[in-house]
């Protein structure tokens, strides 16, 4: 039986793939030519993760179990498929007594896809790692996750009840467009409803998790040689994740996009995640997530008020992700401190009394404004970091405008910047 035709993921993305088009081609034809990968491993380089997590690993071999009895069929288009592979992850790759669990099985028509099966599977091992770590989702409700490898259809992918099939596989695309559509679908089965939304699809999560997944994999911990030829993670990033992190960024809350429920309200609604992920860290962002019980994205800064609150050392603001419309004279030196005349930070805050802390140098005129306050600067604190206080101005949640100003002809330089529940802040 013929898989029905199907809008592919690419045609639905709006052109949020417009990147891919700069990158070769690839096709399972190509992956038959690759040594077929039996293991591998993760090990992370992203300083922001809080722990020193072990090596990750996994291990592919051959499903015999699955396929001894005859072919798998699979549940939605009734199709037989004869081979499989399992996939099966190992938590400390160096560790001798980390027992492999399996969790993804890969199934496909032809012997001859084997090598591509085995590509997938690397790259589901390493999604799973990514969701454990970062998120602390799990890979699903079910024991394992099975991937088809579809001959028919139009290039794309789809997720239903946990099963994630990839169509036309012969069809050539690039590898950031492999990768893409597995982490879209992946995302689906494992991250948190958000929306509804009427168009490009209902949820966001898909969409949404394609960008953290890629962004984790291919920019933080530059594992950009994954596939058969190296993938352009710079360009990835400078195409789909920091426009719409900028752009919401500059717009706020309050712009018109985020009441909209299509294609820009997701788009926008995304950028949103990105701008939090990106100035806050893993650890926010995994408050937020385990909090998504409602998929309603007006419930949204309840749940990031209470994921500020959950986090021990306050909320961290990374220097670098500053309102790009507000700064002015910026420049990044080694290890990520920034320098500038001026620059605005953009973050949610909910009701307590709260200091802004600061480690860097700061000219005596310095000024730190929250919300067109300027606030009162406290004694430098034996860490050598600064405080200002915020004052009644938090008597309230909502989202908040932080801008620090250094005086004429002078810079700030600026190495962390948190804000901090003032009964732990040492006045």
């Amino acid at each position: 039986m013929k898989v029905p035709e199907r809008i592919s993921r690419r045609e639905l993305c709006l052109g949020t793939l417009a990147a891919a088009a700069a990158f070769p081609a690839f096709s399972a034809v190509a992956a038959r030519a690759a040594l077929p990968l039996r293991e591998g491993s993760l090990q992370y380089s992203d300083p922001r993760l809080s722990a020193k997590l072990p090596k990750r690993g996994w291990i592919i071999s051959v499903d015999k179990g699955a396929t001894n009895d005859g072919p798998v069929r699979d549940p939605k288009y009734n199709i037989s498929y004869p081979f499989a592979l399992k996939v099966l992850t190992v938590e400390d790759a160096q560790s001798p007594d980390s027992p492999p669990v399996h969790h993804f099985r890969i199934m496909y028509l032809k012997r001859e896809d084997e090598p591509l099966a085995r590509l997938i599977g690397s790259v589901m091992a390493r999604f799973y790692w990514l969701g454990i770590d970062y998120l602390g989702v799990p890979t699903s409700s079910k024991s394992f996750i099975t991937v088809w490898l579809a001959r028919e259809g139009i290039p794309g992918g789809e997720e239903s009840d946990e099963n994630i099939w990839l169509f036309a596989i012969d069809t050539p695309r690039a590898p950031a467009e492999w990768l893409r559509e597995l982490a879209h679908e992946y995302s689906h089965a494992t991250l948190p409803t958000v929306g509804p939304f009427s168009k490009p699809e209902r949820w966001a999560n898909g969409y949404l998790g394609e960008r953290l997944y890629l962004k984790w994999l291919l920019g933080d911990n530059r594992q950009t040689d994954i596939w058969t030829e190296p993938i352009d993670g710079a360009g990835y990033l400078a195409n789909q994740v920091r426009p719409l992190r900028e752009r919401f960024l500059n717009g706020g809350p309050d712009h018109p996009d985020a009441q909209k429920i299509d294609a820009e309200g997701m788009d926008y609604l995304i950028g949103q995640v990105l701008a939090l992920e990106a100035a806050h860290g893993p650890a926010f962002l995994r408050e937020t997530i385990s909090r998504l019980g409602n998929p309603s994205i007006k419930g949204l800064p309840v749940i990031y008020a209470a994921a500020a609150r959950a986090l021990p050392q306050g909320l961290p603001i990374d220097p670098s992700v500053y309102i790009p419309n507000s700064v002015q004279g910026a420049e990044t030196g080694e290890g990520g401190v920034v320098r500038f005349l001026r620059a605005g930070y953009r973050f949610y805050l909910p009701t307590g009394t709260w200091a802004v802390q600061a480690e860097g140098m700061f000219p005596p005129e310095t000024r730190v404004v929250l919300d067109g306050k300027a606030l009162v600067r406290s004694t430098s604190q034996p860490t050598g970091a600064t405080s200002w206080d915020t004052g009644d101005t938090t008597s309230s949640s909502g989202w908040r405008v932080l801008e620090v100003v250094a005086p004429a002809g002078q810079k700030v330089e600026l190495r962390r910047l948190a804000v901090v529940n003032a009964s732990g802040a040492n006045r």
